[in-house]
């Protein structure tokens, strides 16, 4: 059985990267962290991570 979700604001987040080194690109985790906070403080109920915002394209399996 769904379970349904509780009422609020769900927010889809982008994935930030680091711009070094350019070849990899890997996942900027303290701009992720930074940017969770302030949604949270701002009153977001949820966050939705690797939804359709495109990103999963730019990542591998690590």
């Amino acid at each position: 059985m769904a379970k349904t979700l509780p009422p609020g604001i769900y927010i889809p987040t982008p994935t930030f990267f680091q711009d070094e080194p350019a070849d990899e690109q890997p996942v900027d985790v303290d701009a992720i962290t930074r940017h969770v906070k302030f949604l949270c403080s701002a009153g977001v109920h949820g966050i939705v991570c690797m939804g359709s915002t495109g990103e999963a394209v730019h990542l591998n399996e690590e």
